[in-house]
């Protein structure tokens, strides 16, 4: 696989073996978001027992271990009109999807007997703080060293802090530890991993974005992209009807306007209701409702493209995931974050590295409601 390996670990994460055969596979490793891997191999080869038997993969570029996860699905696949054996498929997320633990107010606790009265006290990491010491201390707590032995992840261990990010804050009770590191980074401008190391640990660690839309630029003319892929969709409203917290037929109503200049005269209107929105949004006006919702409902944009490496940009020397890079369209540059890379094999194409900047343009809109009908849930649990 040139400069690619696929290693096979087993449930302690010592490295059993490599997929060395011929193999379809796409990785993908998201900034802010869970990453995943499929791996497909003739279903009779040695690879096929080592992936069945394995218990997740090491993905090493150049030399050094790029991304890492378990195995959560294997699939068997055969057709006997096809001839051969079929193929065996096995895949997963990365290894941020151990931080799927809940927050607890008391983290010393270890679980709530039935009955049992407990504290209405929010779990809170003091400010002020840097988002990196913040994030920290939140694995730390519930999923790290320092973590109730029934709810550790065994092997996850913090990296050296280097109080990066803005400072920042977080107060919850019971939400979900990934999505609460989500916002804390979002917030605090930082991004974080799990990767595997080569001693079979499983190391945090955060990293700062930085900007590199001036020395990472992408265009035909320049010879370093070779193709790209660009989408634009429309937002999801574009007037809304905001009705106060009153909740009775005297309610009061306001009309709030945000056109998109993408798509000029489009009129999409929606009805948001104060009443849903939790005791948190007390306090907001209607107009800072409607700015939620209008970021929420917005746009989207996304550019997929292949580059070449040259002398002057290379893949985790001049970018990575989370840097800002500018991907020239047409003759006009677009700078935006690079929100995933996908490394992609297979026997026609070889191997192919594809970052994507922009929106995510392949999840469904409706996982998107599901998101925000999650958060109006969990307001309304957490108001006990």
């Amino acid at each position: 696989m040139s400069g690619w390996q696929v290693l096979v670990r087993d449930a302690s994460r010592r490295i059993v073996g490599e997929v060395a055969g011929e193999a379809t596979m796409e990785i993908i490793d998201r900034h802010l978001a869970l990453g995943s891997w499929t791996v497909t191999v003739d279903a009779a080869s040695h690879d096929a027992a080592l992936l069945r038997d394995g218990a997740g993969i090491v993905f090493v570029r150049d030399g050094q271990i790029a991304f890492s996860g378990p195995t959560r699905l294997v699939e068997r696949e055969h057709n006997v009109d096809d001839g051969g054996h079929g193929t065996l498929t096995a895949s997963g997320p990365c290894d941020k999807g151990w931080l799927t633990r809940l927050i607890y107010p008391n983290p010393a606790i270890d679980c709530l007997p039935a009955g049992t009265v407990y504290s209405t006290a929010n779990y809170v990491v003091a400010q002020p703080a840097k988002a990196e010491t913040v994030l920290r201390r939140l694995v730390d707590d519930h999923a790290g060293p320092s973590a109730r032995p029934s709810r550790r992840v065994p092997g996850l261990r913090l990296g050296a802090d280097g109080g990066r990010g803005a400072t920042t804050g977080v107060k919850s009770r019971f939400g979900v530890l990934w999505d609460e590191m989500v916002d804390v980074a979002n917030r605090g401008g930082v991004g974080f991993d799990v990767v595997q190391t080569w001693d079979a640990a499983l190391e945090f660690g955060v990293y700062a974005p930085r900007d590199q839309s001036s020395a990472a630029r992408f265009s035909i003319d320049l010879g370093n992209l070779r193709s790209y892929h660009y989408t634009l969709n429309p937002p999801e409203a574009t007037f809304l009807v905001v009705g106060d917290q009153e909740g009775d037929v005297q309610r009061k109503f306001y009309g709030i306007e945000e056109s998109d200049p993408d798509w000029p005269g489009l009129r999409i209107e929606e009805f948001l209701d104060g009443t849903d929105s939790g005791s948190d949004a007390q306090s907001l006006t209607p107009a800072q409702l409607a700015a939620g919702r209008f970021e929420e409902a917005r746009g989207k944009a996304s550019i997929t493209f292949e580059p070449i490496d040259t002398d002057a940009v290379v893949l985790g020397r001049d970018y990575r995931k989370g840097d800002t890079v500018t991907v020239e369209i047409d003759g006009i540059p677009w700078s935006d974050t690079v929100r995933e890379i996908r490394y992609t094999r297979d026997p026609d194409d070889g191997e192919v590295v594809t970052p994507v900047i922009g929106d995510d343009e392949e999840s469904p809109r409706i996982y998107r409601r599901f998101a925000e009908l999650r958060r109006k849930v969990h307001t309304m649990q957490t108001r006990r």
